[in-house]
């Protein structure tokens, strides 16, 4: 175990001395690798994922829904995805975030979700976004869900993810769920937390991206 972490834990900062060696990694995975000696065999498992010099699109412009753990619901426009520990107004948020935008017909042709930089464990899907407007409209004789595509969940690692054939036109949601570090630490009550988290920073927090297609 290194030097920082039990003190720190979850709270990756600068002020971590070992820091500046892992926050450009791709996070930790786990490996199972089969040594035989005796036999030839074909790969048993062979990680797919996007080129190297992958051509790459940026997206932006989210609405940004926020499901607080005290109950609390928000929803702001975003251009830019920011740290949510650096801004006063989001700063002790803990709960469920909620990104969102409908993907345009420049997505043809992109394979890959890379979500970059994410605090909190990650779940995107693609969803139907004319049959969505439709329930919300009140359209058509029957109460029809909108088609849901979920594309799966990370919590560690590399956030990338398998986007569909015909994402375009659809909404895209990742929805990142967050620790409640920044909450206790924001809230006297707590008062046995505030023991152990009031000389530490706030902890990154959120979806920070870039978030990228790529082909």
């Amino acid at each position: 175990m290194f030097p920082g972490w039990v003190r720190y834990g979850t709270f990756f900062n600068e002020n971590n001395t070992w820091w500046k060696y892992f926050k450009d990694w791709a996070a930790y995975k786990s490996r199972l690798i089969v040594f035989d000696t005796q036999n030839e065999t074909d790969v048993l498992y062979k990680e797919s994922k996007p080129a190297a010099d992958a051509k790459a699109n940026e997206l932006k412009g989210w609405t940004l829904r926020m499901k607080h753990v005290n109950g609390t619901e928000t929803i702001r426009k975003v251009d830019e995805l920011f740290n949510l520990a650096d801004d006063n107004s989001t700063q002790s948020f803990a709960g469920e975030l909620y990104y969102e935008k409908v993907l345009d017909d420049d997505v043809s042709g992109y394979v890959w979700l890379d979500l970059g930089k994410v605090h909190g464990v990650s779940e995107v899907a693609v969803i139907d976004a004319d049959k969505e407007a439709d329930k919300e409209n009140g359209a058509g004789k029957e109460n029809i869900d909108p088609k849901t595509t979920a594309l799966g969940k990370h919590y560690y690692g590399r956030h990338l993810y398998k986007l569909p054939d015909n994402a375009a036109g659809k909404k895209l949601q990742i929805k990142i769920t967050t620790t409640l570090g920044n909450y206790l630490k924001a809230t006297p009550q707590f008062k046995s937390v505030q023991h152990w988290v009031r000389n530490q920073p706030y902890a990154p927090n959120g979806l920070i991206g870039p978030v990228k297609i790529l082909e």
